[in-house]
């Protein structure tokens, strides 16, 4: 667990999982929230020997924001655990033969694990020229000590 704020990337997020010998594994994904669906690229796959694990789907065709088609067809449900609340999530992915991500976790996953995340460029810091009027957000500790607690999280499946 990262102590400060500043040294997250706010685009990955960090899964567990368990690969079939029962090894926990750690996985970096990309968030991306212009994503539908979840990706997982073939390689992963088979480094986490799952491919027994993957089924035919139909087919589907995906654009990438600079106008790359991406095809899949073949699925995947994959089981993790995300946050420092343990969270265990089970998502059906997308696989992908040709990606530079290994796994993306789309909008609905990211919504499900309550981990959307606000771009960098629009946490600018509060602005001497104006009063501020609101109390100052908790830190990410803060919250931590307050919020995060399986209770407040809705941890039941």
């Amino acid at each position: 667990m990262m102590d400060r704020q500043e040294e997250r990337d706010p685009y990955v997020m960090h899964l567990q999982m368990q690969r079939l010998d029962s090894a926990t594994v750690s996985l970096v994904a990309t968030m991306n929230t212009a994503a539908s669906a979840n990706f997982i690229s073939r390689e992963l796959i088979k480094q986490l020997s799952r491919e027994d694990g993957v089924y035919k789907g139909s087919k589907e065709v995906w654009g990438e924001m600079d106008g790359t088609k991406l095809v899949t067809e073949d699925l995947i449900e994959v089981e993790f655990t995300v946050g420092w609340a343990g969270r265990k999530l089970a998502e059906i992915f997308d696989v992908l033969d040709h990606t530079t991500d290994d796994i993306v976790l789309g909008i609905h996953a990211l919504m499900r694990a309550h981990a959307l995340t606000v771009d960098p460029a629009y946490t600018n810091p509060q602005d001497e020229r104006f009063e501020l009027v609101t109390r100052p957000a908790p830190t990410e500790h803060e919250l931590m000590k307050t919020v995060f607690r399986p209770s407040a999280m809705g941890m039941t499946r």
